[in-house]
Order: structure tokens, then sequence, then C-alpha cells
């Protein structure tokens, strides 16, 4: 290894010269200023991004229907919507009466133009009409991510309705909670989540009418939802092709209400969020700062995965269509060619469609990381150790503005391939992104990595980093028409005066900002104020500002805690570096001021857990026992304090004492939303006990688990 080593420093002795003239590192500079601080009175000062916005024809726009039926006239031969069709789906048996789907899907994907997508959205739209949907009335839809599911959006958004977001993993309280509230007499409906309807049927008080995407038989006998008027979404296309019924687009005014999105409801119930056109319409606008740099004229195409009724992918996609570009739908189980839907030799959607552009949460992000870390770490001595030379080899050339063709083609092709081995840009959103995955992400997925960062309350716009931006650790400047200022927390120590660099929490403002809550003025009163002649959204994450005007986050007002001895931690932050180990799935830290350590809850992962008990002769037991295995746990405990030395953590941020839950964190358990996040206040009524025996049996503070202010 050190051979290697010493040639690579004679290649780049050599070399050098020649990389600086041809790749032009100084265009990738880090030290640029991205932002700058306008003050604009005494008692306003706050960031925006450094330059001219770009123009294009969003500038014109008043509403979404009018965006919709321009784009399409404007772009109505170029490739709008491409799906996989199934060629067949077979069923594999598996123990206690289960079967595994497999499917087989088309070598290729099916393309729709622009002008044939503005044809289904106004049959879609007649259809609603004709099955008599009012025109101004609030509809659910509750679908995972497909063309679908934008085919409903839009035509609905065309009626001048009320689009109402449900994520297709939601637990059932959920499900139930946000279709009574919003009393919603429509819902557009996924074959593959309608069972979840019918579980709660005999509670729903408005819901009449359930159009069902999928296939035409999906709505034939369905049992337990006789009381509903049940269509399939092909029927309702159909009848709306034939029907003679002039029903004009509306022309809603700018103030109007086009979607009602609820957040993941880590703290609590769900809480719809209400999107204005006039706050949509700025979003996009927003956005485009980053889809300018990404291209607007691009050939290649956006994979959409990511769930739609969640803020990050709407806006994505619907930035994207507006600018002209293609969207190929896949989800998650069809995603690579290892993917578990998949029967064995079909290639998964990455491979098929070799997207330029995705956006991946951490969550995926850390999954990559750690299988392609798993795969290294089987073959052992050289090659592992060879691996990750490269990849922090290559970290270093990035951070100077260096690309390394040579080592992307001889270490990296297969992980890059992964991707569909055309991918140039990864957006990360949605949740922290630990350095390590970030690192990770840069060299081996052979793409620009960049993070973002907003919130629901938003419209999904407020930072990204610019694409080609070599730091890593920020989530970038304001987007343009953004405006971002710190306000001091004093039981933080944070305030906009801290040397050398700005802190304190991020408060957005703009046009893109919510109009609110839906039925919830408590809640709005508290987060959304009118200051200054603006309106601002008080995030309650904590940030720093960045020599070059990047924001940091550095904590997070519902995540800090105070151990006995003063120290405050970030649970957060802590959770997000821990993520990164290859024996965490889940991670929930748990700390009070009656302690001086933190303590962790972890969901094992199967195949990390499986080979540690392998290492350590631990053979016949089931993942249950392994959980409570002690030799299991300590070793664990003890890989996961060596692991938190080398990303970074402070020694009391490191847990002292771990439990392995062999429990499922999912919606339905209501310990995790539908985002996937945790949901503190749950765990911890849940695992009540366990907490007090990782604490030595002694009682511990339920209430300063999270510090609220």
């Amino acid at each position: 290894m050190d051979l290697i080593k010493t040639a690579v420093l004679v290649y780049d002795t050599l070399t050098l010269p020649f990389y600086y003239l041809i790749q032009k590192p100084w265009k990738r500079r880090s030290d640029r200023p991205t932002a700058r601080l306008v003050k604009e009175s005494p008692d306003l000062e706050y960031l925006v991004r450094v330059g001219d916005a770009p123009k294009s024809h969003l500038d014109h726009y008043e509403n979404v229907s009018q965006a919709m039926s321009d784009v399409c006239a404007r772009y109505s031969s170029q490739k709008c919507f491409g799906v996989r069709e199934c060629i067949f789906e077979e069923e594999i048996p598996i123990e206690k009466g289960k079967v595994h789907k497999k499917k087989v899907l088309a070598p290729a994907y099916r393309w729709y133009t622009y002008s044939q997508v503005d044809v289904m959205i106004d049959a879609l739209m007649r259809g609603l009409r004709e099955s008599g949907l009012e025109p101004g009335s609030r509809v659910v839809i509750f679908s995972e991510t497909r063309m679908e599911w934008m085919l409903a959006f839009h035509s609905l958004v065309r009626m001048n309705c009320t689009v109402v977001t449900l994520y297709s993993n939601l637990g059932r309280d959920g499900i139930l909670h946000v279709l009574n509230e919003v009393e919603a007499q429509f819902a557009i409906v996924s074959s593959e989540v309608l069972s979840k309807v019918k579980l709660i049927s005999k509670d729903l008080k408005y819901l009449s009418n359930i159009v069902v995407i999928g296939p035409e038989n999906s709505a034939a006998n369905p049992g337990g939802l006789e009381k509903f008027t049940i269509e399939t979404f092909g029927s309702i296309m159909s009848k709306g092709s034939e029907s003679g019924h002039l029903l004009k687009p509306s022309s809603p005014k700018s103030s109007d209400i086009v979607l009602i999105m609820y957040t993941s409801g880590s703290t609590g119930i769900p809480k719809g969020v209400q999107i204005s056109h006039r706050n949509f319409i700025s979003s996009t606008r927003s956005m485009v700062t980053i889809i300018d740099q990404y291209g607007q004229c691009r050939t290649g195409h956006y994979i959409a995965y990511l769930p739609l009724a969640h803020v990050f992918e709407c806006f994505v996609e619907s930035t994207l269509l507006w600018m002209g570009h293609s969207i190929g739908y896949s989800n998650p189980l069809t995603l690579t060619d290892s993917s578990p839907a998949l029967k064995e030799g079909v290639k998964g959607d990455l491979t098929t469609l070799q997207p330029i552009l995705l956006c991946g949460v951490p969550l995926v992000l850390d999954r990559i990381r750690k299988e392609v870390t798993k795969k290294v770490e089987s073959g052992g001595g050289l090659k592992e150790k060879l691996f990750k030379f490269s990849v922090d080899y290559k970290n270093y050339w990035l951070s100077k503005g260096y690309r390394t063709p040579i080592l992307d083609r001889i270490v990296f092709k297969q992980t890059v391939a992964a991707l569909g081995g055309h991918c140039e840009v990864i957006v990360s959103g949605g949740a922290p992104l630990s350095l390590a995955t970030q690192r990770f992400a840069r060299a081996c997925l052979g793409a620009d990595l960049v993070a973002g960062y907003s919130a629901t309350e938003c419209a999904s716009s407020g930072t990204c980093m610019d694409i080609g931006d070599p730091t890593i650790g920020n989530v970038g400047a304001p987007l343009y028409g953004i405006k971002i200022r710190l306000v001091a927390w004093a039981d933080g120590s944070y305030y906009p005066t801290d040397k050398p660099n700005p802190r304190g929490e991020i408060v957005i403002g703009g046009d893109n900002i919510a109009m609110g809550y839906f039925n919830n003025p408590e809640e709005t009163k508290l987060s959304f104020k009118e200051e200054y002649g603006e309106r601002w959204f008080y995030t309650g994450d904590i940030g720093e500002i960045l020599p070059n005007g990047s924001i940091k986050i550095i904590d997070r007002r519902k995540d800090l805690v105070k151990l006995q001895l003063g120290e405050y931690i970030s649970l957060g932050k802590v959770e997000a570096a821990l993520l990164g180990h290859p024996l965490v799935d889940f991670v929930c830290l748990h700390g009070d001021s009656l302690h001086n350590f933190p303590v962790a809850l972890i969901v094992p992962n199967a195949q990390g857990l499986l080979a540690l008990a392998k290492s350590l002769n631990l053979h016949n037991k089931t993942i249950d026992e392994l959980c409570e295995d002690p030799t299991i746990i300590e070793t664990a405990k003890v890989s996961i304090t060596q692991y938190s030395g080398k990303v970074g953590l402070n020694k009391y941020e490191v847990p002292q004492r771990i439990k392995l839950c062999k429990e499922e964190w999912t919606p339905d358990s209501g310990l995790v939303t539908a985002a996937m996040k945790v949901r503190r206040n749950e765990i911890r009524k849940f695992y009540c006990e366990d907490l007090k025996h990782l604490y030595g049996g002694e009682n511990f503070d339920q209430n300063q688990n999270m510090r609220k202010v």
C-alpha cells in the first residue's frame, strides 16, 4: 500500500500543472461569496444570494393552472412523463403463507409528450366533473409516486380544487385524521393502499367517492367499501374523453389555496400546511436558481421515486416539469438491479432510465453507502485499503476544485453504474446528511452532490449549494427570492452578533412562505409572523452564516438537551452521525438533565447484526435473540463508541449505553413518521421501562427529553 501511495504522489507532482490548466479549479473555489447580508434598518438584517436571478417564463405565471397549460403548449412535442410498464407479476411463496411479489418490467420506458399529458389532464378534469366533483372542493390524493399522481394533481388544479396530500405509508390514525379534518368527499387512491382505507371506512365522516389508480379490476368487489362510489382512474379518463361537457380551466386567484400538504408529524399530529398559488409559483421560481445551473436544455432524464406527498419531491418535479425536462417514474422497490420487487435478471429503473439528475434523502444515501462499504469490507486486505484510500484521495482533490477521471474509471466504475452510469447531479434534502455519507457519495457516485435546506412551511424553497461547490457540511446560500435572517436564542447562547460567525434561529421570508396551518390558528400564530412588511417562518433550526454566505445547520431548538453537568447536545446531530454506522438502521438518542450521559435506542440492520453474530461465533440465534444477547450488545456499543470518535462526536455526545430494539419502527407502529423520521415522544413512551433500565433503574426526566421554547 505504501508503494501505491508513493506512486500516486509522484503522478500528482508530475501532472498537477496539466490538471490545473485543463480543469480550471479556480472556477470552483469554495471561498467565493454566494450570499451577502443586507442591513435594511437597525433592526432588520437578512441574507440574500448574490448576483442576478435567472430569467424564465416562470416569471409571468400567476397561478399553477396557467403555468401548466402554458408549458404543455411551449414544449408540446418534447418528452414529459415516462413510465415502465409491468409485463407480469409472479408471486413467490415464503414462510407462514406470505408471498413475495416479483415483477418483470418492460425493457424500456414508455414516454408521453407534453401535448399528450395536456390531453390526459383535460380528460381527467372532465371525467371528475361528470362524476360529481364540484370545482373548489378539497380532494385527497393518497398514492405512491407515479405519473397518475401528477395527472390527478393538475386536473384538480384546473378545476380550482384544493389538493390534499397523504403519504402512502401513513399509519391508520394519520389517514383518518387527515380525511376527516379536511372534510374531503372525493379521494384519489392507488390500489396498493386501498386496503388502508377499508380499515377506517366506518370512521370516515365525509368521504363518498373513491377513484382507484390501478388495473381496471382494482375496484371490483371492494369488500368493506360498499358505502362509497368507486370508479377507476382509467374509467374516469375515458368518461372525460367522451364527454361533451364544456368545462373551461379555472383561473384561480394567487391567494387561493392550491395545496394542503401535511407535515410528517414527528412531534405530534400532522399539521396541514396551506400553500397558495403565489407560494407555489414563487417557490418554483426560486428553484430555478439550481435548475438553471443544471441546464435548461439537457437531453437526460430525472428519475422520480421519492414520495410526491413530501414537499421536496413535489416541488422539484414541478420546477423541472415547467422548465421542459423529462421525468421517468420509479419506486424504491424497483430502483436498482437488486431491488426486492424485481425478478432476478430484470434491470432496475436506474439502469434502464440512466438519469442525469436525481434527488436523494439521507436515508437512501446512507443505505447505499452501507451496502457498498459492506461489499468492499467483505473483500478485505488490500482491496479494502485501496478503496478507503481512493475515497479520501478523491475527496481531497474535490475540495481543491479538481476532478479525478482516471480514478473514477478504475476504482469507482461499479459504484457509478449503480445509479445508471450517467448521473451528474444528486440533490439531497429532507433531513440532515452526515459528513461521512456526504464524502462517500461525492467520491463514489460520480455526481455533484448538493445539499439543500427548507421546510414544508416554506414550500420547499430555502437554501441550496451551487452545483460544483467543493465544500461539505453546509446547505448553501439562499435561493433567489428568499431572505434569511438569524434571531437570537438566549437559552442556547446563540446570537447574530457571535464571532467569528453570526449564529441564531433561522427565519425564512419571501412569497414562498405558506399561508399557515389548516384549521390550526394557534400553531400558525406561533410559527408564522408578519414583520417588517414581510411574511416569515420561524424554523426552530439553529444556523451559522459562514464567511462566503453559506449556511451551516448547527442545532435545533426542539432537539437540544442539557445534561447534568451543563453540556448541551443536539439529538438530531448525533443521530445523523450514528446513522452512518453499518449496524444502525434507526436510532433515537435520549438525554436529560438528571444524568451526565445520553443513551441510544437502536434498530439494528439485520444483515449487519448477523455478520456481527458470525464474527462472535454466535450461531443459530434469531434476530430477536441477538438483540438481547449481552455479548452482541457490548460489542455493538464498543463499535459505536469507536465510530463516534471517527466522525467527530464529542465524548459527552456518545451514548454510553444502548438498547438493540427488535420491534419494527414503521409509520403503522407510530414510532416513525411517514417520512421515516423518529417520533421522540412516542418512542420515549414505548420504551419507558427500557430507558429506566439503561439508566441503572433510576428515573429519567421524561419532560426534558426535548427543550420546548
